[in-house]
């Protein structure tokens, strides 16, 4: 879900299998108590102490299976494009670390005495704004030689277009015919490890009020149903008593033919019974509370625009708040799914690094999709800056050597005049 269609996985770690069997060592000896207990409940003829026992196997057990999960749910990835940390704990957080290759500055392996012996140890990729650490990978010396490879091929690639477009400019500006390029096929993504679809039951809840809206190239996104329910959900239960109560006097009215719901005074007029007016008119703060605190959610939204993403803070009939930042000003990005509900309801933040700040998209739905969306904006952003610049810078170079091309005969005769006539 998260690798492009133009995109290759490198390479792709785990952490050493020491660090599983090293978190296995407290519910494996967890497991013996329970183990010696219904072993002596059965020679001491007590079945209900052997079957009290055997329960705590299941917890236990149940410690173990998490304990191994977690473990292969940590990956670190090299691609021809970004280093990708991702980090989850089951049910609990879920989180994805990522920067552009361009943006490495370093590599390093740092290791202990025992790691050293085992074969293992941390790869620090150092970016612009920090760290990606590869945590206790195997044979770590043979991981970092394979980042910087993929690092050196990236700029390599990069500079094999430059001269091939610097060729072109030139052919260009003498009438020489352009070559046509041979389009070599892109290998197909090695796909190590797919991220599960949203559920029907996750993109259900999208929908409801829609959380993800597109306008032509703009991406609005607004924060997840659970949060709206937090602020609503003590004046909808505020008006289910009210309005419950109302309909339950009218039908306790309906039932009882000796009290009426409404009757006709020839002084008075139509008299409805108070319980069943006052209500209505009760409720009517409850529901401009509602409608507030609707506003007010509608009001924060997250924008992701063909050059900027914005962050906009508004309160109903109150004050605004508008952060925004280029598109290629963005440094890393990274989104964080914290808590049991976080993970079921697939909602988190998005972390943007710009400069010495940071843009926070707040409690947004999926938010592993928004991460790859900024990032696809971001690198498009990027790729058509830079290939303007590039473009413009090849020109004006074209252009020179064209007009030196062009004239070297002329400059030949003149220096051979020079050198032929003396001062």
């Amino acid at each position: 879900k998260w690798v492009r269609p133009d995109e290759v996985v490198y390479f792709l770690a785990r952490k050493h299998p020491i660090m599983l069997w090293r978190s296995l060592v407290p519910p494996v000896l967890a497991l013996l108590f329970p183990v010696m207990v219904a072993a002596w409940g059965l020679f001491a003829g007590a079945g209900w102490i052997s079957a009290v026992a055997l329960l705590f196997l299941l917890p236990i057990t149940g410690w173990v299976a998490w304990q191994v999960v977690d473990w292969g749910n940590d990956y670190y990835v090299v691609t021809n494009q970004r280093v990708v940390w991702m980090e989850k704990v089951v049910g609990i957080f879920d989180s994805r670390q990522e920067a552009p290759l361009s943006t490495i500055l370093s590599v390093g392996v740092e290791t202990d005495a025992i790691g050293r012996i085992l074969d293992y140890g941390n790869v620090i990729v150092r970016t612009f704004v920090g760290k990606i650490p590869f945590n206790n990978v195997s044979h770590p010396n043979h991981a970092a030689r394979l980042v910087e490879e993929y690092w050196g091929r990236a700029k390599e690639r990069n500079l094999g277009a430059e001269k091939e477009a610097m060729k072109d400019a030139l052919r260009k500006r003498l009438n020489l015919p352009i070559p046509e390029k041979t389009q070599k096929t892109a290998p197909e993504p090695q796909t190590f490890s797919k991220l599960k679809r949203p559920s029907i039951f996750k993109l259900f809840l999208s929908k409801i009020f829609s959380l993800r809206l597109e306008d032509g190239e703009t991406i609005t996104y607004r924060k997840h149903s659970f949060v709206l329910w937090q602020q609503i959900w003590l004046p909808t239960m505020i008006l289910i008593v009210l309005f419950s109560w109302w309909l339950g006097r009218i039908i306790y009215l309906i039932a009882h033919p000796d009290l009426l719901l409404f009757t006709m005074q020839k002084d008075v007029g139509l008299v409805v019974d108070s319980l069943v007016l006052a209500l209505p008119i009760i409720s009517i703060p409850f529901h401009l509370w509602w409608i507030y605190q609707y506003l007010d959610w509608t009001n924060d939204i997250f924008q992701v625009t063909p050059d900027q993403i914005i962050d906009i803070d508004r309160t109903p009939f109150g004050s605004e708040q508008r952060r925004s930042a280029a598109l290629e000003n963005i440094l890393s990005t990274e989104y964080q799914r914290i808590g049991l509900l976080g993970n079921i309801f697939n909602f988190g933040t998005v972390y943007i690094t710009v400069g010495g700040a940071k843009l926070e998209f707040e409690d947004v739905f999926d938010p592993a999709t928004v991460q790859s969306d900024i990032d696809r904006r971001r690198m498009a952003r990027v790729a058509g800056k830079n290939a303007a610049m590039a473009a413009a810078e090849r020109e004006r170079m074209a252009e020179w050597l064209a007009t030196y091309h062009l004239n070297s005969e002329e400059f030949r005769r003149e220096e051979q005049t020079n050198r032929s006539n003396p001062e």
